[in-house]
Protein backbone atom coordinates (compact mmCIF):
# COMPACT_ATOMS: atom_id res chain seq x y z
CA UNK A 1 0.00 0.00 0.00
CA UNK A 2 2.78 2.26 0.75
CA UNK A 3 4.38 2.08 -2.76
CA UNK A 4 0.84 2.76 -4.45
CA UNK A 5 0.97 6.27 -2.53
CA UNK A 6 4.20 6.96 -3.37
CA UNK A 7 3.60 6.10 -7.30
CA UNK A 8 0.37 8.41 -6.87
CA UNK A 9 2.15 11.28 -5.42
CA UNK A 10 5.66 11.30 -6.53
CA UNK A 11 6.15 15.31 -6.56
CA UNK A 12 5.08 14.44 -2.29
CA UNK A 13 8.58 12.40 -2.18
CA UNK A 14 10.15 15.03 -4.12
CA UNK A 15 9.30 17.80 -2.07
CA UNK A 16 10.21 16.00 1.05
CA UNK A 17 13.48 15.29 -0.06
CA UNK A 18 13.89 19.03 -1.04
CA UNK A 19 12.67 20.41 1.81
CA UNK A 20 15.10 17.91 3.92
CA UNK A 21 18.19 19.12 1.69
CA UNK A 22 16.79 22.45 2.32
CA UNK A 23 16.85 22.23 5.77
CA UNK A 24 19.96 20.22 6.26
CA UNK A 25 21.76 22.93 3.70
CA UNK A 26 20.46 25.94 6.14
CA UNK A 27 20.96 24.75 9.62
CA UNK A 28 24.23 24.68 9.22
CA UNK A 29 25.13 28.27 8.52
CA UNK A 30 22.52 29.37 10.77
CA UNK A 31 23.95 28.09 13.31
CA UNK A 32 27.74 29.06 12.43
CA UNK A 33 25.93 32.64 11.35
CA UNK A 34 24.39 32.93 15.17
CA UNK A 35 28.03 31.50 16.60
CA UNK A 36 29.83 34.18 14.89
CA UNK A 37 27.03 36.22 16.22
CA UNK A 38 27.78 35.39 20.02
CA UNK A 39 31.93 35.21 19.09
CA UNK A 40 31.08 38.63 18.00
CA UNK A 41 29.36 40.21 21.44
CA UNK A 42 32.03 38.02 23.44
CA UNK A 43 35.02 40.09 21.71
CA UNK A 44 33.37 43.14 21.57
CA UNK A 45 32.84 42.73 25.43
CA UNK A 46 37.25 41.62 25.17
CA UNK A 47 38.20 44.92 23.38
CA UNK A 48 35.97 46.89 25.25
CA UNK A 49 37.88 45.81 28.25
CA UNK A 50 41.36 45.80 27.03
CA UNK A 51 40.68 49.49 25.72
CA UNK A 52 39.92 50.78 29.36
CA UNK A 53 42.65 49.11 30.45
CA UNK A 54 44.71 50.58 27.64
CA UNK A 55 43.38 54.20 28.99
CA UNK A 56 44.04 53.05 32.37
CA UNK A 57 47.97 52.74 31.64
CA UNK A 58 47.81 55.84 29.71
CA UNK A 59 46.77 57.48 32.35
CA UNK A 60 49.54 56.19 34.32
CA UNK A 61 52.33 56.94 31.83
CA UNK A 62 51.80 60.02 31.94
CA UNK A 63 51.51 60.88 35.82
CA UNK A 64 54.78 59.09 35.49
CA UNK A 65 55.81 62.05 33.40
CA UNK A 66 55.74 64.49 36.52
CA UNK A 67 59.54 63.93 38.59
CA UNK A 68 57.44 64.36 41.96
CA UNK A 69 55.49 61.43 41.01
CA UNK A 70 58.51 59.19 40.16
CA UNK A 71 60.14 60.59 42.97
CA UNK A 72 57.38 59.79 45.24
CA UNK A 73 57.14 55.86 43.81
CA UNK A 74 60.61 55.28 44.05
CA UNK A 75 60.43 56.52 47.89
CA UNK A 76 57.45 54.15 48.57
CA UNK A 77 57.91 50.70 46.65
CA UNK A 78 62.08 50.87 46.80
CA UNK A 79 62.43 52.95 49.48
CA UNK A 80 65.29 55.13 47.85
CA UNK A 81 66.29 58.32 48.99
CA UNK A 82 68.49 61.04 48.37
CA UNK A 83 71.89 61.74 48.21
CA UNK A 84 72.55 63.12 51.92
CA UNK A 85 69.77 61.36 53.79
CA UNK A 86 69.49 58.41 55.85
CA UNK A 87 66.89 55.30 55.20
CA UNK A 88 65.61 53.64 58.49
CA UNK A 89 64.52 49.76 58.29
CA UNK A 90 61.80 48.69 61.14
CA UNK A 91 62.43 45.08 61.58
CA UNK A 92 60.10 42.78 63.28
CA UNK A 93 61.06 40.92 66.32
CA UNK A 94 62.19 37.68 66.08
CA UNK A 95 59.54 34.86 66.28
CA UNK A 96 60.12 32.39 69.07
CA UNK A 97 61.14 29.22 67.43
CA UNK A 98 58.12 26.74 67.51
CA UNK A 99 57.57 24.06 70.04
CA UNK A 100 60.12 20.77 69.32
CA UNK A 101 57.83 18.27 68.20
CA UNK A 102 60.29 15.59 69.19
CA UNK A 103 59.62 15.98 72.73
CA UNK A 104 55.92 15.55 72.57
CA UNK A 105 56.03 12.53 69.93
CA UNK A 106 56.50 9.07 71.70
CA UNK A 107 59.88 7.72 70.28
CA UNK A 108 59.52 4.71 68.14
CA UNK A 109 60.12 1.22 69.32
CA UNK A 110 63.51 0.06 68.79
CA UNK A 111 62.50 -2.38 66.20
CA UNK A 112 61.48 0.36 63.74
CA UNK A 113 65.37 0.89 63.67
CA UNK A 114 66.36 -2.36 62.37
CA UNK A 115 66.28 -3.45 58.91
CA UNK A 116 63.56 -5.78 57.67
CA UNK A 117 65.92 -8.72 57.12
CA UNK A 118 66.25 -8.98 61.02
CA UNK A 119 62.75 -8.14 61.83
CA UNK A 120 61.62 -11.01 59.76
CA UNK A 121 63.84 -13.24 61.45
CA UNK A 122 63.23 -12.19 64.76
CA UNK A 123 59.32 -13.03 64.05
CA UNK A 124 59.92 -16.29 62.20
CA UNK A 125 62.48 -17.41 65.35
CA UNK A 126 59.41 -16.07 67.81
CA UNK A 127 57.38 -18.18 65.89
CA UNK A 128 59.48 -21.21 66.82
Amino acid sequence: MRRAVVKRRPWLAASLLALFAVLVLGAFPVRAWLDQGDQRKQLAARVAALTATNDDLARQAEALKDPNRVEALARERYQLVRPGEEAYAIVPAAAPPPASTAAAAPSPPAEAHRGWWSRAWSKLTSLL
